[in-house]
């Protein structure tokens, strides 16, 4: 290993850099401690707390939590990966591979690395309700309006309907619904709240679309594969935390978990709210963004589909020899049925010949003489295939 600095410059700052981290972690929790008192008094006193009190609190012991796993952590780290991350940041292996970039993840630590866009995802004091919206704007432009949420709530509003209407988020949810399985299920109702919307209706759009945003996270956690029997008991909490357990790409946990079960349980238990055209335009962008993540490539389903239309466009296109990796990958669906709304039921089939070719195998071969270290995977590929009757004789012999 050819060293282009001295180790221990390195362990100097990673040092510091972990001190200032211990630091900022001990800043957080005090934050946290002083705001989980001053709701606490509040109780004290007699008085019964709000439902958004009451999410506060589990917000601030959330964020806790989460500060104090990270000075876990860190403090893990100084006593045994110091040394050995500053040998590797003094190398120049090492310094090859910094690529500057807002997306790199280079921390030794996940504190580290939790500044994106300006938010510090430890401290809760960053948090904004607007952070799950207008996730399509440019990033100068979303920051703008994050902090206009922030500081100045009217102009904000303002904007935000300017941008429902200029960039035809009312027409991108009625194209999502013919995209999606999990949407078109709901697409009358989606469309009568889309309607509720247009039409300044915000009482029946206010008390109807948040059980809507409840019904697609009950799909999402099937499509995750997580058991129905413990979906039909769960809460919208407790959905959130199974989604955000099993999906590591799922973002905006502590909106959907803190901010929105407050509005969900006032509909749910048929309190009076006040119907505005502010609350129907953060409800709107959130419908919005749970509709997008639907296409999440997290979810197999959406793997499947994409993966399919990009295989049949190489058939299609007679440049499947280039593609012999993807029908590697496909094996792992091929046991699980698309949905027919997806209307593929020819492609897969034509996937399912391509098996017999000649140029799949002697591609596979090849691949198993020069992997040496993916052949074990490679057998396991190859005996689903044979379970699964597809080019059974061809998987035999490769078997053996």
């Amino acid at each position: 290993m050819q060293l282009v600095k001295e180790p221990r410059e390195s362990l100097l700052n990673l040092y510091n850099n972990a001190s200032k981290d211990l630091q900022s972690i001990q800043a957080n929790l005090d934050y946290l401690q002083t705001d989980k008192e001053r709701i606490e008094k509040i109780k004290k006193a007699g008085n019964l707390l709000s439902g958004k009190q009451r999410y506060r609190l589990k917000m601030i012991d959330f964020y806790r939590q989460k500060n104090i796993s990270a000075r876990e952590e860190i403090i893990n780290f100084l006593s045994l990966g110091i040394r050995k991350r500053a040998s590797s940041d003094s190398s120049k292996k090492r310094l090859r591979l910094r690529i500057p970039s807002i997306f790199s993840n280079k921390g030794p630590y996940n504190f580290a690395k939790r500044m994106f866009l300006g938010e510090d995802s430890y401290n809760i004091q960053h948090f904004s309700e607007a952070s799950n919206k207008f996730l399509d704007l440019y990033i100068k432009e979303y920051k703008k309006m994050r902090d206009l949420f922030k500081i100045n709530k009217n102009a904000f509003f303002v904007q935000a309907e300017k941008y429902i209407d200029d960039k035809g988020y009312v027409s991108k949810i009625s194209d999502l619904l013919e995209k999606s399985h999990l949407l078109n299920s709901r697409k009358k109702v989606i469309t009568a709240l889309i309607n509720h919307y247009n039409n300044g209706d915000y009482i029946s759009f206010i008390n109807m679309v948040p059980l809507q945003i409840e019904g697609i996270f009950h799909d999402y956690c099937l499509e995750l594969g997580i058991d129905q029997s413990t979906i039909e008991i769960s809460s919208i909490n407790e959905k959130l935390e199974l989604i955000n357990k099993k999906d590591s790409e799922f973002y905006h946990f502590e909106y959907y978990s803190f901010i929105f079960p407050v509005i969900r349980n006032d509909v749910a238990h048929g309190r009076l709210i006040f119907c505005d055209k502010n609350t129907s335009i953060m409800l709107f962008l959130d419908l919005l963004h749970v509709c997008e993540l639907v296409f999440s490539e997290s979810l197999p389903v959406n793997q499947m589909v994409n993966m399919a239309k990009k295989i049949s466009e190489a058939i299609k296109r007679k440049t499947v020899k280039y593609s012999y990796s993807d029908l590697i990958d496909w094996i792992e669906f091929i046991d699980i049925e698309i949905p027919s709304f997806y209307q593929l039921d020819d492609t897969c089939d034509a996937i399912r010949r391509e098996y017999e070719e000649d140029g799949f195998w002697n591609y596979l071969e090849n691949k198993y003489l020069e992997e040496e270290e993916n052949r074990a995977d490679l057998d396991k590929a190859i005996a689903k295939l044979k379970r699964n009757n597809v080019a059974k004789n061809r998987c035999q012999r490769f078997l053996k």
